[in-house]
């Protein structure tokens, strides 16, 4: 599993040419990693890191899962929620002839969704591509498919 991470600038816009990629077997080991790259947490729990991240982007005392990998799974897709970080998915490339059926929102959406589960990502991750996708018209949903195809 490999995500990006978008900087922030001080008054909370998100900073998309300033990317860190993080990557671990599973989101506690990504937390992990995001922890080790970050000097201010060093000596922090995983509890407080991911509070003091929460706090710096508007969510302070969020509760998160007792369970630290749910903890985890839970932190990320707050900062996917958010924009401020995406899963970087990569593998076979979805059809480029978008006509006839292929063209088909339903379709694009669902064979989107069978790659993302095919490249090992969860539900969770898989449902918050599908409410991006879909909150908005078929530009949307195309837009977002090409940025969580990139390899």
């Amino acid at each position: 599993m490999k995500i990006k991470m978008y900087g922030m600038a001080p008054d909370g816009e998100i900073v998309r040419d300033d990317v860190e990629l993080f990557e671990g077997e599973n989101a506690r080991e990504i937390v992990q990693v995001m922890m080790a790259a970050t000097p201010v947490a060093n000596g922090q729990t995983e509890a407080a890191f991911m509070g003091d991240v929460l706090a710096r982007i508007g969510k302070p005392g969020y509760k998160l899962p007792d369970d630290p990998s749910a903890a985890c799974e839970a932190f990320l897709g707050i900062l996917w929620q958010r924009g401020l970080a995406e899963p970087v998915v990569s593998g076979d490339p979805l059809p480029t002839d978008l006509s006839g059926e292929q063209g088909n929102a339903f379709f694009i959406l669902g064979r989107m969704r069978a790659l993302l589960r095919d490249r090992g990502l969860s539900w969770q991750e898989i449902d918050i591509f599908t409410a991006e996708a879909t909150r908005g018209d078929y530009y949307r949903l195309l837009g977002t498919v090409m940025r969580w195809a990139e390899a």
